[in-house]
């Protein structure tokens, strides 16, 4: 069963940043389209290895983040998104 889009334009994009902005978290990471649940949490855990074995995860997320699409090709195709608090203000 696929999971959910969370970031499907533009609906998504507005529900990020709403959601950034009333939570207070740092970043929202999802998929622009409905997706495999294996593929996403194959994605999903690359991405949380990398994250908890960084010794600056905060400062690093963007280059984190964009690891996970170069070294696993089927993120780009999932539309693997980061939006980041600190870019919406």
């Amino acid at each position: 069963m696929p999971r959910a889009a969370f970031y499907a334009a533009p609906e998504g994009e507005k529900f990020a940043l709403d959601f950034l902005a009333a939570s207070g978290c740092r970043a929202v990471i999802g998929y622009a389209a409905s997706v495999d649940w294996m593929q996403s949490l194959i994605t999903d855990l690359l991405f949380l290895q990398r994250f908890y074995t960084n010794p600056g995860p905060w400062e690093n997320l963007p280059d984190i983040f964009d690891s996970v699409k170069k070294d696993y090709h089927p993120a780009e195709a999932l539309g693997y998104t980061l939006v980041e608090a600190s870019k919406t203000r």
